[in-house]
This record gives C-alpha cells, sequence and structure tokens, in this order.
C-alpha cells in the first residue's frame, strides 16, 4: 500500500510549516496541512497559497478555509510541469535522505518518520543553497535579528505545496522497497525581503 503525503513550503526560507498524511487524497488531506500552517504562522495579513488544479484544492471545504482565512488562491495552468521546483526539490530530498533507505510496515510508522525528517531534520538542520546554506529556521532567526519582516509576524510570501506518495512494505511480504513519488507541485518566486514597520 501507499500513504500520501503533503507538505507546504513558505518559499521566503524554505520551511515546511504544514504537512498532513493520509491513506487517500482527500479534500480533507490538504485542508489539514494548511490548517497546520495557519496555526503556527497565525492568521495572515497577505498570503499567496499557490497549488496545481487537483480537485483536492478546487473543493468547496478548501476553498471556504482559504476564504475564511484570507489567503488568496493560485493555481497552476492546466499541464504545466515547470511549477515545482521548490517542491519538488523537498520530495527529492525525502526520498534520497530518508524514505528511499526504509521500509514502513504500517502508516504510523511511515508518519513517524516523516515527522523526524520534517521536523527535526530538515526544518531545523538540512542546509539549502537558496538561503545561504542556512536551515529554514537558521534562516528565520537571522532574518528576525537582522530586522527583517519573517511570516510568523506579517505572514509575507506565499505558500507552495504538492502531494507524494510513501510506499508501505506489505508486513506478508519480503520485496524490496519502494520509491516515494511525487506529484506534481507549482512554485512562485520567494518573497522579497521587507523591512518591518516601524
Amino acid at each position: 500500500g501507499c500513504t500520501w503525503l503533503l507538505s507546504r513550503i513558505h518559499l521566503y526560507s524554505r520551511r515546511v510549516v504544514g504537512w498532513s498524511m493520509k491513506a487517500d487524497m482527500t479534500a480533507q488531506l490538504v485542508t489539514d496541512a494548511l490548517m497546520m500552517a495557519l496555526w503556527r504562522r497565525g492568521r495572515p495579513q497577505e498570503l499567496l497559497h499557490h497549488s496545481d488544479q487537483g480537485s483536492q484544492y478546487t473543493s468547496d471545504q478548501f476553498q471556504r478555509l482559504m476564504d475564511a482565512s484570507g489567503v488568496v488562491c493560485s493555481m497552476s495552468r492546466s499541464g504545466n510541469c515547470w511549477d515545482n521546483a521548490a517542491m519538488g526539490g523537498f520530495f527529492s530530498s525525502l526520498k534520497t535522505e530518508r524514505t528511499a533507505r526504509k521500509v514502513y510496515r504500517t502508516r504510523d510508522e511511515a508518519k513517524a518518520d516523516v515527522f523526524d525528517y520534517i521536523e527535526r531534520f530538515y526544518n531545523a538542520k538540512r542546509r539549502h543553497s537558496t538561503i545561504g546554506y542556512l536551515s529554514p529556521v537558521a534562516f528565520e532567526e537571522k532574518a528576525a535579528l537582522a530586522g527583517l519582516v519573517v511570516y510568523e509576524e506579517t505572514s509575507s510570501g506565499p505558500l507552495t505545496e504538492t502531494a507524494g506518495q510513501i510506499y508501505l512494505q506489505p508486513l506478508s511480504s519480503g520485496a524490496g522497497r519502494h520509491p516515494a513519488t511525487s506529484g506534481p507541485a507549482c512554485r512562485l518566486p520567494a518573497a522579497p525581503n521587507r523591512r518591518s514597520k516601524e
């Protein structure tokens, strides 16, 4: 079997701010990931959410959440595969650095390992060339010390997201590992650095 991982990255700092895992790709999956991002970062003053045109993103449930939260919806053109650099990079890192070497027997085991990768490694320690070879957490801390506005204060910058599959090893099978595959993704230019209002 497999489980779907949906993640949201804040393009300003490359930090994964929301993610969700479920057995099915549903509107609830994408809603849960956006709820996590909003809970962590607070209600945005201005926020652009970019995704593909999947039915989960066009669902009434998801669109109502964005409207109620003041989030502007942006979607890729149909068949546009060039929007996926940031999310494609995240899923590539997840696969090569973690899931390709693992055999998950249960969805709970996969979810715990993905949590460890995102929250304890990717956000806190993994360096990114696009943000000066700092981790997302270190980049945000450095920006805050420099007096630049970070997402927590004004929600500057877009979120981008995609979903990918993480394959589970059947309990009764001795077959080899299956690579995780990532779905279509979207990318927007990183938000410019803005000075905080005095």
